[in-house]
């Protein structure tokens, strides 16, 4: 009965799975044919997509925010490190068109990430990407093995959020310690944002490097005296990479406000 009972599991989760994967990497005619596949941008898991065997391609699409920092995994669910691991390319439209993103920088491509703790076992690919504008991501995945896998595709959002600065121009100013988590150096950039209905933005590059830590102040921000708004931190990491401490402070009078900074997209 057991045996009964996963035997006719692995057909459902084979007829669904191929059903839903993705073929085409534009939206075509939905009767003949399928994809590509939406995965939200928020972490969410895309799991048990089936990739056929020998060639096989499957189509994903999400949508990026420019300037904000984003982490793209795609791994196979059952398989062990041996056989040939499937491999991934990056677009920056939903048309596949051109050439595929670069690994390296994550501003002008992709930085893979796969290796940066937590790493990922083979099999596996995972690529930071900070887009210069918003829009439609593709992600192209190719199965050369010679038996179909199933994956799982998530996409995210690695930007960190703070609801708020403040530089008074005179003794009040906000501190910021960013902290890096892993063993690799991570980069990224703090960009300020004024309150208004003219809203003004200000961006400082940060780097860190591996386990190190970078304190900075409204004070090395020039134009910023005089002002407050809300920040974002954007970086080239995997998710937690950073952890950021936020102090609102003015030592001439004593005043301390901690303000909290931190992933608020996640949803896993």
């Amino acid at each position: 009965m057991k045996a009964k009972f996963l035997c006719l599991l692995g057909v459902l989760l084979l007829v669904s799975s191929v059903a839903f994967a993705g073929s085409q990497c534009q939206p075509g005619n939905p009767v003949a044919t399928a994809g590509p596949t939406i995965v939200p941008a928020d972490g969410r898991i895309v799991d048990f997509d089936f990739v056929a065997q020998s060639g096989g391609i499957n189509y994903y699409e999400t949508t990026l925010t420019a300037g904000h920092s984003y982490s793209i995994e795609v791994r196979e669910d059952y398989d062990d490190v041996s056989g040939t691991p499937i491999t991934v390319a990056l677009y920056a439209n939903n048309t596949c068109s051109g050439s595929a993103l670069a690994a390296g920088s994550a501003t002008t491509g992709y930085r893979d990430t796969s290796g940066i703790d937590p790493a990922l076992p083979l099999n596996s690919f995972r690529g930071s990407v900070i887009p210069p504008a918003s829009g439609p991501y593709s992600i192209k995945v190719t199965n050369s093995d010679a038996i179909g896998h199933y994956i799982s595709v998530s996409v995210q959002e690695t930007t960190l959020y703070s609801a708020f600065w403040s530089d008074d121009g005179g003794n009040g100013h906000t501190f910021w310690v960013f902290t890096n988590t892993t063993t690799a150096a991570v980069t990224g950039t703090l960009t300020l944002t004024t309150g208004g209905n003219t809203p003004q933005t200000f961006t400082k590059p940060v780097a860190m490097v591996a386990s190190g830590a970078v304190g900075l102040v409204t004070t090395s921000i020039s134009g910023v005296a005089g002002q407050g708004g809300n920040a974002r931190f954007a970086h080239d990491g995997p998710g937690a990479a950073v952890i950021v401490r936020t102090t609102v402070a003015n030592f001439a009078t004593g005043y301390l406000e901690p303000v909290p900074f931190a992933s608020l997209k996640d949803k896993r």
